[in-house]
């Protein structure tokens, strides 16, 4: 559930006309869903899957769009990351898992998660592509839809 946007403006590029900059920012988008889609760190395949674009609006004075992941719940943790934090049950009075350094199933009432850092596939997908295509990218700021 996170998502960039790629925006051209008329105010800040006059000599494009729109026709033009809709073919521009289609190209953009679908450059920055393909740069995305190998950056997506991968386990299941269902983050790099659910990356897409979606919501172009063409106004008189703006052609705009996002590329982003809206299907999975954890797309902005992993985008952005995850700060440590406790795990406690919730239907139970123990966590129950299978742990590695004794070899057996283990009980805990909680579990200290150690959180972990963001791989921004979104935004260095965004950079890749659309700063060759003559896009300037001053900032960026992913969204979450949740």
């Amino acid at each position: 559930m996170a998502r960039v946007r790629i925006e051209w403006n008329r105010s800040e590029v006059v000599s494009l006309p729109t026709g033009h900059a809709i073919v521009l920012v289609r190209r953009a988008a679908r450059q920055t869903t393909a740069r995305a889609k190998f950056y997506a760190p991968v386990d299941t395949g269902r983050l790099r899957g659910s990356i897409g674009e979606f919501g172009y609006s063409v106004s008189r004075d703006s052609v705009r769009t996002s590329v982003g992941s809206t299907r999975v719940r954890y797309a902005m943790a992993q985008h952005e990351g995850a700060k440590a934090r406790f795990i406690f049950p919730r239907r139970r009075q123990a966590l129950r898992f299978y742990w590695d350094v004794t070899g057996r199933t283990e009980f805990f009432r909680r579990v200290d998660w150690p959180g972990i850092g963001g791989t921004p596939y979104l935004t260095t997908g965004m950079r890749e592509a659309c700063v060759p295509l003559g896009f300037a990218v001053s900032t960026i700021k992913t969204v979450d839809l949740t």
